[in-house]
C-alpha cells in the first residue's frame, strides 16, 4: 500500500493601517493682563504689547482679534485662512482712550481654533479729567448769620503734562483764595497741584452756592473749560464729602 502524503501549506497576510497622529495647536499669551495708568478722556493712550505664541505642534487659525468698551487692539497675526506656524508668535497691541472718567476694566477677546477659545487678556485702566478737585464737594455747619466760618481745604490738580492758565471764584456768600504751601494762583505746571481755602459768611438762613474753577491750556488760550465745586450749608452737623 502506498502512502501519499498531503501537504498543506498556510499563509498569514498581515495588514498595517497606519495611524496618522495629528498634532495640535495651543495659545501662550505673555502677559495675559494689562494695566493702563491715568489717560485723559478722548485721547488714545501708547501701545501695550502682548506675545500670542503657537505652542502647539499644528498650525494655529485665528479667526478674531477684538477690544471691547473704551480699549482697541491691532496685531500682526495671521488671521484665517492663514495660519500661526507651531512654535512661532505674533503680536497684539492694545490701547485705552476713556470716555468715561475713574476706573474702565475690558479685555482683547482672540477667537482661534486651540483648546480654551476664546482667549482672553484682561485690561484696565483709568480715565482722567484734564483736573480733578478734591474733594468734590463742601458741606459747612451751622454759621452763625455774618459771622465767616472756619476755611475748609480744596486741591487741585493739573493732570496734563502742560501748563494750564487757571483761575476761580466763589459766588454767594463763600469766599475761596489761594492757601497752603502751594496756594492756586493764575497758572499750574502739567501734573502739578495747588490748593485753595474756602469760607463761609452767611448773610441770612441756609443756602447754597458753587465755585467755579475755571482753565485753559497755555497752547490753547481760546480753549477754556470749568469745573465746579459745590458747597452747602445745611440746617445741621459739619462734615465734609469726598
Amino acid at each position: 500500500m502506498r502512502h501519499a502524503r498531503i501537504t498543506w501549506s498556510i499563509f498569514f497576510s498581515l495588514v498595517v493601517t497606519p495611524v496618522i497622529c495629528h498634532g495640535q495647536a495651543s495659545v501662550t499669551l505673555s502677559p495675559t493682563s494689562l494695566i493702563f495708568s491715568g489717560q485723559l478722556l478722548n485721547t488714545t493712550s501708547a501701545g501695550k504689547a502682548v506675545m500670542l505664541t503657537n505652542s502647539g505642534t499644528a498650525g494655529l487659525t485665528i479667526t478674531s482679534i477684538t477690544a471691547s468698551g473704551n480699549f482697541g487692539a491691532s496685531s500682526n497675526c495671521p488671521i484665517s485662512p492663514s495660519t500661526l506656524a507651531a512654535a512661532a508668535h505674533c503680536t497684539i497691541t492694545a490701547t485705552f482712550k476713556p470716555s468715561v472718567s475713574g476706573s474702565v476694566s475690558g479685555e482683547v477677546t482672540i477667537l482661534d481654533s486651540a483648546g480654551g477659545s476664546p482667549h482672553l487678556v484682561n485690561l484696565s485702566g483709568t480715565g482722567l479729567t484734564a483736573i480733578s478737585l478734591s474733594p468734590t464737594s463742601l458741606i459747612f455747619g451751622t454759621i452763625a448769620v455774618g459771622t465767616t466760618s472756619a476755611a475748609k481745604t480744596v486741591t487741585l490738580t493739573n493732570n496734563l503734562s502742560t501748563a494750564l492758565t487757571i483761575g476761580f471764584s466763589a459766588s454767594g456768600d463763600y469766599a475761596a483764595i489761594g492757601s497752603g504751601a502751594t496756594p492756586c494762583g493764575s497758572s499750574l505746571a502739567g501734573k502739578a497741584k495747588c490748593t485753595m481755602s474756602v469760607t463761609f459768611k452767611p448773610k441770612s438762613n441756609a443756602g447754597s452756592s458753587t465755585i467755579r474753577k475755571w482753565f485753559r491750556r497755555a497752547f490753547l488760550p481760546a480753549h477754556v473749560l470749568s469745573h465746579e465745586l459745590s458747597l452747602y450749608q445745611p440746617t445741621g452737623g459739619d462734615e465734609e464729602h469726598e
